[in-house]
């Protein structure tokens, strides 16, 4: 099992794994930050079907992700993959502070931008931060 960090910060790696054990039904969801933390135009999404608030780094607003294949594998080699995002239809602005994802997008903001993927585990819908 890979590290399991709750909203906190905290690892809760075995008190997940011990979750994971007795749970009856659990609920999942991915956490996508494409973009640096720092960025403000940076896309924090999550599949699930309403905003997840992983307080240890914030607030990841639902969308339609799709993602490929990840095939794990193990040493310093990049796990790579594709991800197809649709954001959901916004007005246009004038200014780059007031773009909208669209486009940014249409502009190449997020060509190959650094994108990091979290899975969720979540005891209660919409929980992310007790195990993270």
């Amino acid at each position: 099992m890979r590290q399991v960090i709750s909203g906190t910060g905290q690892d809760t790696t075995a008190a997940t794994a011990a979750f994971l054990r007795t749970a009856r039904q659990l609920f999942i969801c991915r956490l996508y930050l494409i973009g640096e933390v720092e960025d403000p135009h940076a896309l924090w999404l999550t599949d699930w079907d309403t905003p997840i608030l992983w307080s240890w780094f914030g607030v990841f607003l639902p969308t339609s992700v799709m993602v490929g294949d990840v095939t794990a594998q193990v040493g310093f080699d990049a796990q790579k993959t594709t991800i197809t995002w649709m954001p959901k239809p916004q007005a246009y602005g004038q200014a780059l502070n007031a773009a909208t994802f669209r486009q940014l997008a249409g502009s190449g903001k997020y060509d190959n931008a650094k994108v990091r993927l979290w899975k969720c585990y979540m005891p209660t819908p919409g929980d992310a931060d007790t195990y993270g």
